[in-house]
């Protein structure tokens, strides 16, 4: 076999759109050439904005894309490889690097490497507007399920020292279950297995073998990978590169003959999978994860990078506000599942001393984007604020009668995955209890427009009887803080 020309190692991506019911390539492929023994893929997934990485259970700094930056130049200078992400690179449980919106931290991702990803469900937080940030920071997007302003192809043909790979992608259709309805206006999102098993079939005649970059998550029921391997069972799917559920597999799973492989979360681990082939074998497939910590260089071309883009966070950092005084929470823990009274209580205080309701009313948002905790000390910075409290969706005034109000509330005891709203009182901002709801009384409660329409399992719409406040959880604290400090 006569080796592989080196020029042929830079991936060749070429955009795939339908045409009468076929995927028809954008560009001409080339003629088909000598193939490589081997390729390599790296995939991360679920970044949340961990730029600089986070400490893992034993304190330990893990991840950071200096890091990941080391582990893909490392692999290019190796042989030929593709580096893929699955998606939710921003928001979520994310840090500081969120408050510009998704462009910045894009940005980065491509700077340590990235030749193609996928969706996932928080990075649509910012809608139409944010998907134009991420694709503007420097990677093309793929997406079987989602359209939008056919900005996005269904698929992409990837030639690579020889070889024709096949991509597309899926992004979770509970995303309209975890995003307001107004913020994903003109965006579609189809059923993620029909809009697969459609593409599969078209990729086939063109590609050596079909990777598919899933933001599905890994259930053992339901809607996720595993089931997604048994619909696509047969095909020319090699490989389901998983994500959203922030399941580090390692060994991959191997289910109908596809390996599902996912590197956790949060760039504490960049995937690794070497496909390779032999004369008339079907495509071989090994697996592994790579851990991202101090034995991996930080990459000296990405930090010089990341230091002029932090330099555009400045003002946030800088600018700072005087912190009323606020109970200490129950749990001083400084982790994600610390006591967050003292976020719930400024937030009251917030809509009551700003005159946004009346004083009567109640408040009972779910803090499902708060990333963090107010700091334990007398000032707080912009970042602090922006970073801490929702800062996209608008909050809502709903009236309520108190049998509905007291099923909400007793509905939150049961919630798993995200923050019990519970509700405060503004007029003294303590905690309502169910006892002491009246059931005939008629009650004004405040609220996020994700759980006004039924989201985050509330399982009630009550759109119809809302109004919105046009204002955030961040704007109306941060007008209230400045208001505070003036009087100081």
């Amino acid at each position: 076999m006569q080796q592989v020309e080196q020029s042929s190692f830079t991936p060749r991506l070429i955009p795939l759109s339908w045409e009468d019911g076929r995927l028809v390539p954008q560009i001409r492929p080339a003629a088909s050439g000598e193939k490589a023994a081997r390729i390599t893929i790296l995939h991360t997934n679920d970044l949340h904005a961990s730029v600089d990485g986070r400490p893992d259970e034993n304190g330990q700094q893990r991840g950071g894309l200096a890091r990941v930056a080391t582990t893909v130049r490392l692999a290019r200078e190796s042989g030929p490889t593709l580096v893929f992400d699955l998606g939710d690179i921003v928001f979520g449980d994310g840090t500081w690097w969120n408050i510009q919106g998704i462009e910045p931290v894009a940005t980065l991702r491509a700077r340590a490497g990235c030749d193609l990803g996928t969706i996932g469900n928080h990075d649509l937080e910012h809608g139409v507007a944010g998907l134009r940030e991420l694709l503007k920071g420097g990677y093309p997007i793929v997406s079987a399920n989602l359209c939008v302003e056919d900005q996005i192809y269904p698929a992409y043909l990837i030639e690579i020292a020889g070889w024709r790979i096949g991509v597309t992608g899926l992004t979770t259709r509970s995303t309209t279950d975890l995003i307001p309805s107004r913020i994903l206006h003109g965006i579609t999102l189809s059923d993620p297995g029909e809009a697969a098993a459609r593409v599969v079939s078209a990729l086939e005649p063109l590609v050596d073998s079909i990777v598919l970059l899933s933001h599905l998550g890994f259930y053992q029921s339901g809607p996720g990978d595993p089931e997604l391997a048994m619909r696509l069972a047969g095909s020319k799917v090699s490989l389901i590169l998983g994500s959203h559920t922030h399941a580090a597999l390692d060994p991959p799973c191997v289910m109908h003959g596809i390996t599902i492989c996912n590197a956790g979360a949060y760039g504490a681990n960049v995937g690794e999978v070497i496909l390779s082939h032999h004369e008339r074998q079907p495509v071989n497939v090994q697996a592994r994860l790579i851990p991202q910590d101090e034995t991996v260089p930080a990459d000296a071309s990405w930090l010089a990078a990341r230091v002029a883009l932090a330099r555009t966070f400045k003002p946030f950092h800088e600018t700072s506000f005087a912190l009323p005084s606020l109970p200490q929470p129950a749990n001083l823990s400084s982790g994600p599942e610390r006591d967050r009274t003292q976020e719930w209580i400024l937030l009251a205080r917030s809509l009551r001393m700003t005159g946004n309701v009346p004083a009567s009313a109640i408040v009972m948002v779910p803090l499902l984007y708060a990333l963090g905790h107010l700091p334990e000390r007398e000032r707080v910075t912009l970042a602090e604020i922006m970073t801490i409290y929702p800062s996209i969706e608008h909050l809502v005034k709903v009236e309520l009668s108190g049998n509905v109000l007291k099923d909400l509330i007793v509905r939150q005891e049961s919630l798993l995955y995200y923050q019990q709203a519970r509700p405060l009182l503004l007029a003294d901002e303590s905690e309502l209890l169910p006892v002491q709801v009246e059931e005939q009384r008629l009650y004004t409660i405040v609220t996020s427009e994700l759980a006004c329409e039924g989201g985050l399992d509330w399982g009630i719409n009550l759109t119809a009887s809302s109004k919105s406040l046009n204002i955030s959880c961040s704007q109306v604290v941060r007008a209230y803080l400045t208001s505070y400090q003036e009087r100081l």
